[in-house]
């Protein structure tokens, strides 16, 4: 792909923190090729013009594009959160959004994800005590009139942040500012992580479910990384 490189890091930079990075490894921080081939091993590549994404357009029992984690982020002490943009065509995602995970390490009464729907809002869950818990973002503002491409280019930015979750997802080029939405855990009972690996555009436990699109940029920071929240 014109000799462009693809890279992914798990770094620990400035702080004690994890991060792994998708699209341009920040100044300080080290790329790892083992990461790159985990990350990259079950999804092919494709050339946006001025930068590489990930292609999950591909047949339903494709491998997933696994993140190569060091550990869970749900079981962090400071949280985690999640900025990604991704470009799918929101009238062939399914209408239940449970249906279209975009990054997923959820399993039974276990776990985490980003999902979307097919009006274009994110959807967070976590799950505290064996009990799911989501929050949706505010739906998207319309397309511009001049705008025929075929896909929507979504930024989706999530966190968990102590007890608090929040999420927000905007399309890219709007000059319209979506709020984020957030939602007050229970300060009892502790995080149920899932054993299973972490996966973009599929769920590792129901593998049946999973989004078909493309991944322009992927940022996951935790362990007290600083971090990019709503």
């Amino acid at each position: 792909l014109g000799g462009e490189s693809v890279t992914a890091a798990v770094a620990t930079a400035r702080s004690s923190g994890r991060m792994l990075v998708f699209g341009g490894v920040p100044a300080g921080y080290v790329a790892s090729a083992e990461a790159t081939a985990k990350l990259l091993g079950g999804a092919a590549l494709c050339d946006l013009g001025n930068s590489i994404g990930i292609d999950l357009e591909l047949p339903t029992k494709c491998p997933a594009a696994e993140l190569p984690l060091d550990s869970d982020p749900l079981t962090s002490q400071t949280g985690f959160a999640i900025d990604m943009v991704l470009q799918v065509e929101l009238s062939k995602v399914s209408r239940n959004a449970h249906e279209n995970p975009v990054v997923s390490k959820h399993g039974p009464a276990s776990g985490w994800e980003v999902r979307i729907s097919r009006q274009g809002t994110a959807i967070f869950l976590v799950t505290l005590a064996g009990h799911h818990f989501e929050v949706e973002s505010g739906k998207l503002a319309p397309r511009e009139e001049h705008d025929t491409s075929k896909y929507d280019e979504i930024r989706i930015v999530a966190s968990l942040v102590g007890r608090t979750m929040s999420v927000r997802a905007e399309r890219q080029g709007s000059v319209v500012t979506q709020p984020k939405v957030e939602l007050n855990l229970s300060p009892e009972g502790q995080f149920s992580p899932f054993s299973g690996p972490a996966w973009l555009g599929r769920n590792p436990a129901w593998q049946d479910r999973g989004t078909l699109c493309r991944i322009l940029s992927f940022q996951l920071s935790w362990d007290g990384m600083s971090m990019v929240t709503p």
